[in-house]
């Protein structure tokens, strides 16, 4: 069961009150016209991440609108060649992970899909990979895009804990980014 919902857009947090059931509400700041992206994530009652998602919201508060769609991407994690220890395989609805042991080099990859089932060509990729609670990126580069709408990163973190992933890819005129938790253990 959803305990918590939290939202953010443009970087404004959105903190979601519990109605009933299924029916949760916010308050969106009056500052905010105009289309967005939202990433919405929900907990459980262990404390668990329960759900993540992100959405379009077209805002315009002169006319008291406002329209929420599904954001029309989404990235799968495939499994490694060599296949270990692979947390979650699943697409930008859930959390997307992965654990890997400090000293190896792992290619990461994510499959690139349409909500729509449209052809699309990804234009660019590149790579950010920055350990949390550091400043500075710890790498970055240009990523491979193989046939089937496949990015391929190859990391090798240099330290042990927990780093954030940041791949930028381009589909015709819109930037696109998915984020993949990589801890590293020892």
């Amino acid at each position: 069961m959803v305990v918590r919902l939290e939202g953010k857009v443009q970087g404004q947090d959105v903190i979601f009150e519990h109605v009933q059931g299924d029916e949760w509400e916010a308050v969106i700041p009056p500052t905010l016209n105009g289309i967005y992206i939202v990433s919405l994530t929900a907990w459980d009652d262990a404390g668990n991440v329960a759900y993540t998602a992100r959405y379009i919201i077209a805002i315009d508060m002169d006319a008291l609108y406002v329209r929420l769609e599904p954001y029309p991407f989404w990235a799968d994690v495939l499994p490694w060649d060599y296949y270990a220890r692979l947390c979650h395989g699943g697409d930008s609805t859930n959390n997307m992970k992965i654990i890997m042991d400090l000293g190896e080099t792992r290619h990461v990859r994510l499959k690139i899909c349409s909500v729509k089932k449209e052809d699309f060509n990804i234009i660019s990729a590149t790579y950010e990979l920055q350990k949390l609670g550091k400043t500075g990126l710890e790498d970055s580069g240009v990523c491979t895009i193989q046939e089937s709408h496949v990015i391929d990163t190859v990391i090798t973190p240099k330290e042990k804990g927990t780093y954030s992933l940041r791949i930028t890819y381009t589909i015709a005129d819109e930037v696109l980014i998915d984020t993949v938790e990589v801890k590293v253990m020892g």
